[in-house]
């Protein structure tokens, strides 16, 4: 009699939960840390049979999901995640795991959510979402089911390079010497295909990036290099005259010729991973110039300047990069 009246109070109990119609919510659900700020979590819509997952620089990750009573099931292409899961009407939340989110409504514009795979690549320092947010401006660079080169700027996704200057002059705080861009690299996407968006951030002014490779959804975190971008003036003389872009004032410093009188460098050329035996030799004695090869594999590159960024701080060396274009 008492487990037949445990099962009755059970069954009492569940029927009497809020139900969850998620497709009724036209807008994001979004965690809040403890001083009432937006936490490092990805905001989450739900859509249709699909639940999105969005960061602070609108990178998006699909998955199909199901909600069975107390638990909501994700199910990735390679992958599945299952959680406790609670709703509460009163206040417009949802629980899930630990973590309570709060409704939005129409906070975002997912009319057409955009999203792709990351490139995939692993690095040596990975970090968790919050730590991102150093740089001012994100953007993504991937390649569409057509093999187009698109980028993704907040909402919006063009494939018209020259729409990321005005991006970057529009876009909140934007010191060069304080803040890196932070780049989302989606697969197929090649070293020329970045290189093109670095000579768009240079003639602006913005020399570091943080390259994103990869994201790992469990742990919240992401496989990161940083890249400082190094271009020659001629270079950038180039892309001004084909885009009738008036000059910025040249760093008379950086044109390669003066260098080389200047410096008199080793050079150092990288065609593919096999060269890396001949970074081995590097001394403090000489300065050194590491030509680099853009057909090479995007992994190939950010590889290499991972390497560099090693032997600099070890060695203490002088090395400057460029591409030979």
């Amino acid at each position: 009699m008492k487990k037949l009246l445990f099962i009755s109070l059970i069954i009492t109990f569940i029927s009497c939960q809020d139900k969850f119609e998620p497709n009724k919510y036209n807008g994001d659900w979004i965690n809040m840390d403890e001083d009432g700020g937006f936490s490092s979590l990805p905001s989450i819509i739900f859509k249709n049979d699909s639940i999105y997952f969005s960061d602070a620089y609108t990178y998006t990750t699909k998955a199909k999901f199901k909600i069975n009573r107390n638990k909501i099931s994700y199910f990735f292409k390679n992958d599945t995640v299952i959680n406790k899961f609670n709703f509460s009407s009163k206040d417009s939340t949802i629980t899930i795991g630990k973590n309570i989110y709060y409704f939005l409504k129409e906070y975002s514009d997912f009319s057409e959510l955009t999203d792709y795979n990351l490139i995939g690549i692993k690095s040596k320092e990975k970090v968790i979402a919050n730590s991102l947010y150093s740089s001012s401006i994100g953007f993504h660079l991937f390649k569409n089911k057509n093999d187009s080169l698109n980028l993704k700027l907040n909402d919006r996704v063009t494939s018209n390079l020259n729409e990321l200057s005005y991006f970057i002059n529009n876009t909140g705080i934007h010191d060069p010497f304080t803040f890196s861009t932070t780049i989302y690299i989606g697969k197929e996407v090649n070293l020329k295909n970045l290189i093109n968006c670095y000579i768009r951030l240079t003639a602006n002014n913005r020399n570091k990036s943080l390259i994103i490779t990869d994201y790992n959804f469990k742990e919240n975190s992401y496989s990161i290099f940083y890249d400082r971008i190094s271009l020659w003036e001629n270079q950038l003389e180039i892309f001004y005259k084909e885009n009738k872009i008036p000059p910025v004032p040249p760093n008379l410093e950086n044109y390669r010729n003066k260098y080389l009188k200047k410096y008199s460098p080793k050079i150092i050329t990288i065609n593919s991973s096999k060269d890396f035996n001949l970074l081995e030799n590097i001394n403090k004695e000489s300065v050194y110039l590491i030509s680099i090869n853009p057909e090479m594999e995007i992994e190939t590159y950010l590889k290499l300047k991972e390497k560099l960024i090693e032997i600099k701080r070890k060695r203490k060396v002088r090395i400057k990069t460029e591409f030979v274009l």
